[in-house]
């Protein structure tokens, strides 16, 4: 199934802001740097896993 640009643009947007969620309610439960980085890797394996 082919993406086309805009919801590939759309879904880039929507992981961002997920990410910026995921590190400030990280920050604010754990105040350490473990629970960014398992947010980061879920990003990052969403990322690579939709291309």
């Amino acid at each position: 199934m082919r993406c086309n640009k805009s919801f590939k643009n759309q879904m880039l947007a929507i992981g961002l802001i997920a990410f910026g969620a995921g590190l400030l309610i990280g920050k604010i439960i754990s105040g350490n740097i473990f629970f960014f980085a398992i947010i980061v890797i879920a990003i990052g394996v969403f990322i690579i896993w939709d291309k």
